[in-house]
């Protein structure tokens, strides 16, 4: 009978002792910091992606259909939309700490929305407009796979000026 009670004592502790580190992993994997753009894109909250949930997310990114560009090395993604799912490009951009303030475009036919946001210490904040002057949501900001410039333009096309990266934000070139 001690024997008995000995084993499961000892499949308990075994089976805490698992699920333990389990959620330690978990909970770690889930603060470490983002180095990438598809890092970056995972982690998005899914407002910010038009309520794509992560796992869809996910899978986006090994259809080799979608993938418009996955350019780690210079921080951009960009996966085309469909009739389910809205587009998304997304630049990173290096602050002057050495952090990235990220730029996401989401769009499809009927919005095209921009966002600048920041990740620090496990949390997102939008920096749009602190970081874009004149920011109008009715411009269209398309936003580079090389190089920090995004070019500005009317919903008619017609170019306005330039945002060129600058000390941490963007300034005005016309």
């Amino acid at each position: 009978m001690i024997h008995i009670f000995c084993y499961r004592s000892l499949a308990t502790v075994l089976m805490m002792l698992a699920g333990s580190l389990l959620f330690s992993g978990a909970a770690s994997a889930q603060s470490a910091s983002p180095r990438t753009v598809v890092d970056y894109y995972l982690l998005l909250p899914d407002k910010y992606t038009y309520d794509v949930p992560r796992r869809h997310r996910e899978e986006l990114l090994n259809n080799e259909g979608r993938i418009i560009a996955k350019d780690i090395q210079n921080g951009y993604l960009a996966i085309s939309g469909d009739a389910g799912d809205p587009g998304i490009a997304i630049a990173l951009f290096k602050m002057p700490g050495g952090e990235y303030l990220v730029g996401v475009n989401v769009f499809n036919e009927m919005a095209d929305d921009l966002f600048f946001l920041r990740y620090q210490s496990g949390r997102w904040s939008n920096t749009t407009r602190s970081v874009i002057p004149d920011f109008n949501k009715t411009n269209e900001y398309k936003l580079p796979r090389y190089g920090t410039t995004i070019e500005v333009s009317s919903k008619a096309g017609k170019k306005l000026y330039d945002l060129v990266w600058s000390g941490g934000k963007f300034v005005i070139k016309r």
